[in-house]
């Protein structure tokens, strides 16, 4: 096993290592599958399975949780408790699965006549930082959405906190959902609604996998999409009639506030 920290050339690395060992197959877990240097990778004539990642460079097993539907199921509860406006925190664009959750946003917001507008869409990276900086630009908007899905839990909070040190009172004013269900969700005083990663479930669909990879029956690559499942909580409630105001909050009474609130003892808030 290795830990690349989502870097590219620590895979390359890792994966050149493993190779030289002789292993019957690599399995690359979120991993940044696109981008230079990976044409060696791929060349290799063992198994390569990815989870929660495609590549489009090569046909490789694929093991994931259906992204699109996941968002759209997000969405659709939103809608049911009366949203129009629902914003989107986006995550990598080098992510496969992240552009698939963009799309299911997408889909369901055209499929159920939801407001359509750019504006509802902001760039994210998965981290804290990225949800605290995304969330003060959505929320100061003139016409702020009354609900906001994050493409994971991570954001999603972060996106909580500063709606409290705007003023506002998740779900009375503002509905928020995630993605991943991480341990934390389930804390009372967070109480994420979430769509859930089965993974438990992706771990033993990619054993199989492999197992039948390495069998003489199974040589061609295929994908293997499991359903998404979406866990209500507290964080998502009616829309609200008249919008609260917000407190101003200025790009740098954010960093103000991080500073203090989260303070750099560790690389959460570098």
């Amino acid at each position: 096993m290795a830990s690349t920290e989502n870097g590219q050339g620590r895979l390359l690395t890792a994966a050149r290592t493993f190779i030289q060992r002789e292993v019957d197959a690599l399995v690359m877990i979120s991993q940044p599958v696109e981008g230079e240097g990976m044409d060696e990778l791929l060349d290799w004539d063992g198994p390569i399975l990815v989870i929660h990642r495609r590549t489009p460079k090569a046909a490789l097993d694929y093991v994931g949780m259906d992204n699109v539907g996941g968002a759209e199921a997000a969405v659709r509860h939103l809608a049911e408790l009366g949203h129009r406006r629902i914003a989107f925190i986006e995550g990598p664009r080098l992510s496969s699965s992240a552009r698939e959750w963009l799309a299911g946003y997408r889909k369901a917001v055209q499929e159920l006549g939801l407001e359509s507008n750019p504006a509802l869409v902001c760039s994210g990276d998965y981290t804290l930082s990225s949800g605290f900086h995304a969330a003060r630009r959505i929320l100061a908007a003139e016409r702020r959405p009354t609900a906001i899905v994050a493409a994971n839990d991570l954001m999603a909070c972060a996106l909580m906190d500063i709606a409290v040190h705007m003023g506002l009172t998740p779900p009375k004013d503002l509905s928020v959902i995630g993605f991943d269900d991480v341990f934390i969700s389930s804390f009372p005083q967070i109480a994420l609604t979430t769509v859930r990663q089965p993974v438990a479930e992706i771990g033993r669909a990619a054993g199989r996998r492999l197992l039948d990879r390495l069998s003489a029956d199974a040589t061609v690559p295929r994908d293997v999409v499991l359903p998404a499942e979406l866990v209500v909580r507290a964080s998502t409630g009616p829309a609200a009639i008249r919008p609260r105001p917000v407190r101003k909050l200025t790009e740098s009474d954010l960093e103000a506030h991080l500073r203090h609130r989260w303070r750099p003892t560790t690389e959460v808030y570098p």
